[in-house]
């Protein structure tokens, strides 16, 4: 949801050095890539709270360009970019950003940068889109969707080497014209899942959690397609799966956070489901006793972070943007 609004120039703390090295930004060819300017950071409050452990990374929208920020235990940061279309930022286990972009001017692939902004690196390319990366827990293997764009064709979830060589396709085809698609994979704690969201129809919400190992085999549901489930992340025990419900997409429905057990398939909500507003892209702090997610309701210009507990207790907002800025998107909670 972007809201159109430049930011007023004001610093909001110090980078994280980058622990990317100082090679120059190349892609898979060996083509140099544009080196990314400092930007001027936004008039970004300081967040209501700080986590007592991790850092948790987020993006917000505007129309200069996405601001990538986290915020740890000294408060927020904003990292060097530039980069307009950067989306779906994650932290890979060696301190690097993984995340997809259209920074070619082109389709979106996958890209992976140092913490501090900089070293960017193009780990797919080709013909097709490719977005939604997630790494392995071990760092050795990335998996992404891959479609010829929205409502034409997926092309099902891919694996690959953490530099983007010998990738491989893991779920087949989808049907041509179908608004359906395998997306939004996430590896379990210890890289023998994968989980990701199968969606038969967008538009109508219809969509379940599927689970597979990273060489194919053991494909497994793991919920229908009743609540529509979607955005899923793992516990840091292993044990249970967050996800999303998908709400219509062309009226305005109201939809909580879910859990479910990954061994009896048990689901149970996490935010009040009689809740006006959309809670979703939620994530799990390192110790598993909170999740961060994005909340929108109607009436707010943004989107803001909220904390609740584990069992779904003492929630609270987190983080709130200016007035008028569109909000902050894909949590993500690392170490």
């Amino acid at each position: 949801m972007r809201v159109k609004q430049v930011f007023m120039a004001l610093a909001v703390g110090t980078l994280v050095a980058c622990s990317g090295g100082a090679s120059p930004n190349v892609s898979p060819s060996g083509q140099v890539l544009p080196t990314d300017t400092v930007p001027t950071a936004g008039s970004l409050p300081t967040p209501l709270a700080i986590p007592t452990t991790g850092r948790i990374l987020f993006i917000v929208e505007h129309d200069e360009g996405n601001h990538v920020l986290f915020i740890d235990q000294s408060g927020l940061h904003d990292i060097a970019t530039t980069d307009p279309t950067l989306a779906k930022a994650n932290w890979a286990p060696d301190d690097t950003i993984l995340f997809d972009s259209e920074r070619d001017g082109g389709l979106r692939h996958i890209f992976r940068m140092g913490s501090d902004g900089q070293s960017v690196v193009q780990l797919t390319s080709g013909p097709s889109i490719q977005e939604r990366p997630a790494i392995s827990p071990d760092g050795s293997t990335i998996a992404y969707s891959e479609s010829e764009g929205a409502f034409v064709k997926s092309h099902g979830l891919w694996v690959a080497n953490a530099d983007g060589s010998n990738p491989r396709q893991l779920t087949p085809d989808g049907k041509p014209d179908v608004d359906s698609a395998d997306t939004s994979p996430a590896f379990s704690p210890d890289g023998a899942w994968i989980v990701f969201e199968r969606a038969a129809l967008f538009t109508s919400g219809q969509s379940g959690l599927v689970l597979i190992h990273p060489d194919g085999s053991g494909l497994r549901r793991l919920t229908d397609d009743t609540l529509g489930a979607g955005y899923p992340r793992w516990s840091p025990d292993g044990k249970k799966i967050l996800f999303s419900q998908h709400y219509d997409g062309t009226t305005f429905m109201p939809g909580p956070l879910w859990i479910v057990d990954v061994a009896s398939g048990k689901v149970t909500a996490l935010t009040d489901p009689t809740d006006s507003g959309i809670s979703t892209e939620g994530d799990w702090s390192p110790d598993g006793s909170q999740i961060v997610y994005k909340y929108f309701a109607p009436g707010m210009d943004h989107n803001e972070l909220r904390l609740v507990d584990a069992d779904g207790t003492h929630e609270s907002t987190f983080w709130v943007p200016p007035s008028g800025v569109g909000g902050a998107e894909t949590p993500d909670w690392g170490r």
